[in-house]
C-alpha cells in the first residue's frame, strides 16, 4: 500500500501531460452527464476508497479531464471508486480540499 501515492501521482501526471499536449484550436465536445463515474469493482476490498475529483463546469476543460482521471483510477486501482464532480471552479475546488473528504482538485 506504500506505493499507492506514487501510482496516483504517475497516473495524474500522465493524464495531465496528455491533456495539455492535446490542447488545440478545435473545441472539445460538451459532455452531457453532470457526473462521470466509472463502474465500481464487483467485489471491493475492505479498505475501499471513494475519491471525488473537483473539476469545474461542464463546459470547461477540467471536466472531461477529471472524468478521464476518474475512469483510469477506478479501473486500475483496486478498491477505488473515483467520480468527477461539477463545481463552481478553482476557488470552490480549493475549499473542497479543506473539507476533509478525499478530493483531487483541478485549479489554475
Amino acid at each position: 500500500m506504500r506505493s499507492f501515492p506514487k501510482v496516483i501521482a504517475l497516473i495524474a501526471g500522465a493524464l495531465l501531460s496528455v491533456g495539455l499536449t492535446s490542447c488545440g484550436d478545435k473545441p472539445a465536445p460538451a459532455p452531457t452527464p453532470k457526473t462521470t463515474q466509472a463502474p465500481a469493482p464487483q467485489s471491493a476490498p475492505a479498505g475501499s476508497v471513494n475519491l471525488s475529483i473537483a473539476t469545474g463546469g461542464t463546459g470547461g476543460v477540467y471536466y472531461p479531464l477529471g472524468g478521464g482521471m476518474a475512469n483510469v483510477f477506478s479501473k486500475t486501482i483496486p478498491g477505488m471508486t473515483a467520480t468527477a464532480e461539477v463545481t463552481g471552479g478553482s476557488v470552490d475546488n480549493m475549499r473542497l480540499i479543506g473539507s476533509g473528504k478525499p478530493y483531487i482538485a483541478l485549479t489554475q
